[in-house]
């Protein structure tokens, strides 16, 4: 692994970044900043304890971006293939999945690559952190792996899905949830590794999965729909509909609306209110699928495209006519 320093064309999309920085009073705007510097389609976003925007994409690095300067801090590689998801440790620690089959830890502060989890036999594409501090991965593979990340150690392999595990969130509970091109979602009890319900109701692919602030689960399928769950009984609530793509991402924001981002020919960022199942917003922005959404220490939305951008919106502000879909 090494830290690799900004490139002179890196250098110049930093410096566009930086002149294009809005003021403290543009950031009452629907769109904040875009966010230049991969090649390739961003896949995944995550947040530092240290407030640090963190992005992987399909061009094999992994970026660290201030989101007060928007300049981008420092890039790491490593990773021989596109990285997929992105995980922070309860220590601080940030965790990488690759097409390259591994699992990767970082020291985000010095850049240097502190672990390398060897296991998985295909793509890894979803990994949470389980209450205990244990690491979950999800895999092409079809399973579910358990790991000590402290040690490397893998603890236990979760098998029951009979497709690819794309997502997986943790309930209130502790109870892991996977979401599966098997067209199922499961919850398990990851201490022995048992299967305590399957949720069938999606007609494809399960891309997503989210936990509200009431508890119930939000899923995002290829079929277009966003389900809402009742763990414990498996009961679907709500099912959103209004995406004309599927719906690949989700996320929550502070005051429990839920955002889901969506693939062709959509492209667009859709606000709801869960629990009412109504649509409060459409937010159009980007040119490709929108992979990844997350949400900043100050509420920000922050979304990832395969148009190889990052923006970040005040998903709060009023519409902006500069915006096309």
């Amino acid at each position: 692994m090494r830290l690799e320093k900004e490139s002179l064309n890196e250098e110049i999309l930093q410096e566009e970044n930086l002149k294009n920085s809005p003021s403290d009073s543009n950031k009452t705007k629907l769109l904040i900043q875009t966010l230049v510097g991969h090649t390739g389609s961003v896949t995944s976003l995550a947040v530092l304890k240290n407030g640090l925007l963190v992005s992987g994409s399909c061009d094999e690095t992994i970026a660290l971006w201030d989101t007060e300067s928007y300049s981008l801090v420092k890039k790491l590689t490593g990773h021989s293939r596109f990285v997929r998801c992105l995980t922070v440790l309860k220590n601080g620690s940030l965790v990488s999945g690759s097409g390259d089959n591994t699992i990767r830890i970082w020291d985000p502060e010095s850049g240097d690559l502190l672990r390398t989890l060897n296991g998985h036999t295909k793509s890894v594409l979803s990994l949470v952190v389980l209450k205990s501090g244990l690491l979950a991965s999800g895999s092409f593979d079809n399973t579910i792996k358990i790991w000590n990340t402290e040690n490397g150690d893998l603890l236990r392999t979760l098998t029951g899905h009979s497709g690819t595990v794309y997502s997986m969130c943790i309930l209130q509970n502790g109870y892991l949830v996977s979401g599966s091109a098997d067209y199922t979602i499961k919850i398990w009890y990851t201490l022995n590794g048992s299967l305590i319900r399957t949720l069938l109701g999606h007609s494809s692919i399960v891309w997503t999965l989210v936990i509200l602030k009431s508890g119930n689960l939000a899923s995002g399928s290829d079929d277009k729909t966003i389900k809402i769950w009742t763990p414990s009984t498996g009961s679907v609530i709500q099912t959103l509909t209004g995406h004309n793509g599927y719906v690949e991402c989700l996320a929550v924001l502070p005051s429990g609306l839920l955002c889901s981002g969506s693939g062709n020919p959509d492209y667009s960022i859709k606000i709801w209110d869960p629990e009412r199942g109504l649509l409060v917003r459409t937010i159009p922005g980007h040119r490709s699928t929108i992979c990844y959404l997350t949400v900043l220490n100050d509420g920000s939305l922050v979304s990832g495209s395969r148009d190889n951008t990052i923006r970040i919106w005040n998903p709060t502000a009023e519409s902006d006519s500069s915006l096309q879909s």
